[in-house]
């Protein structure tokens, strides 16, 4: 196919994404002849917990991730072995603090025959990496959830590997209470980000000795020092409602 035109009509499309606050755009690609013809409708989307309120300038991804999810993949790679002819699946769970991947654990594992396994190609360490990579950008504790289907055809010395399903897992809090408090620690939260990332890259850069926690401290100053009655009318009602009736709200 004609990789330009197609790719030219894409990003047109991807565009309309900008025109609404939130959603999302449904895509379906037509096979033919000589083209991919490209639909599209416009859907409503819950907009995810995870998800940052406010864009951000940033097209790279920092080293400290980087390298993690690196080492994450070459340890996956060992455990992706298929046997001959035929198909395994791997799933696994990969927990993330913000930008950070803090731990990782495979899941079930069920290969289709037995016999000889033979491991993975060297492509597998991309393939896991960015898939996790998109990730990180969200805000917050989450747990991401991977698929993974590997297959051996023929006198191959490798198998091939892919990712059929990554989704971010959200489970639903006890109680309204504490949906409140993580939404107003959320949008606190995304405010540090984004004043960290985007105002204040030039004078960490200068004050280098400055750890990641000083550096949010001093933002958290900085905001209740200018709008001390705005954070308050935002997050004192729910404090107070909860601390009032103590109890395992209290606790949570």
């Amino acid at each position: 196919m004609d990789e330009k035109s197609f790719t030219q009509d894409l990003r047109s499309l991807l565009g309309l994404l900008t025109e609404q606050r939130n959603g999302g755009i449904s895509f379906t690609l037509h096979r033919e002849s000589h083209r991919w013809r490209i639909d599209y409708e416009a859907v409503s989307v819950a907009v995810p917990p995870e998800a940052r309120p406010q864009p951000m300038r940033r097209t790279d991804y920092p080293a400290r991730t980087l390298s993690a999810v690196h080492t994450m993949a070459q340890q996956v790679m060992r455990l992706l072995q298929v046997p001959a002819n035929a198909s395994a699946r791997l799933t696994l769970s990969v927990m993330m603090e913000d930008e950070r991947l803090t731990y990782w654990e495979p899941g079930a594992y069920q290969a289709m025959a037995g016999g000889r396994t033979y491991p993975s190609d060297s492509q597998a360490i991309d393939t896991v990496s960015l898939a996790v990579l998109p990730f990180t950008r969200g805000l917050g504790p989450r747990t991401v959830h991977l698929e993974l289907v590997g297959t051996h055809e023929g006198s191959s010395a490798t198998a091939r590997w892919r990712v059929t399903r990554a989704e971010t897992l959200h489970v639903e809090p006890a109680a309204a209470e504490v949906t409140d408090v993580l939404q107003e620690y959320r949008r606190l939260h995304a405010e540090i980000f984004h004043r960290y990332r985007e105002e204040m890259v030039d004078a960490v850069a200068l004050a280098g000795s400055f750890t990641l926690e000083q550096v949010a401290l001093s933002i958290i100053g900085g905001l209740i020092g200018k709008g001390l009655h705005v954070v308050f009318e935002a997050v004192a009602p729910t404090l107070f409602r909860m601390l009032a009736r103590s109890g395992t709200e209290a606790v949570r």
